[in-house]
């Protein structure tokens, strides 16, 4: 069952009221259900907007990290992805050894 709902009372332009009234019945509404599905679609948009600015300030966090941890040890110049292939072609290396000592 649909929770009961809850009676809000607004004030609009003439003008608005007007345009909303022609909505409804073009599309066989009642302007309390146009004027819910705005609300629904506003507050869904300002609940999107929301997640997006907190993401964007943890980005910014994540930027003023790197920055400091830049400031206090330095940029790695080495290729991290290069020294973990060989060290990992190593231990298979290592392991295919002993599988064949075993075998």
């Amino acid at each position: 069952m649909a929770e009961k709902l809850k009676r809000a009372q607004i004030l609009l332009e003439p003008e608005q009221y007007k345009q909303l009234a022609e909505l409804a019945e073009k599309e066989g509404k009642s302007i309390s259900g146009l004027v819910r599905e705005a609300v629904g679609e506003f507050l869904t948009a300002q609940s999107a907007e929301t997640r997006k600015q907190q993401r964007l300030a943890a980005l910014a966090r994540l930027d003023e990290l790197r920055e400091r941890i830049r400031e206090e040890h330095g940029v790695y110049e080495g290729d991290v992805i290069r020294e973990v292939r060989e060290a990992r072609t190593k231990q298979l290396d290592e392991i295919n050894e002993l599988w064949d000592q075993w075998s």
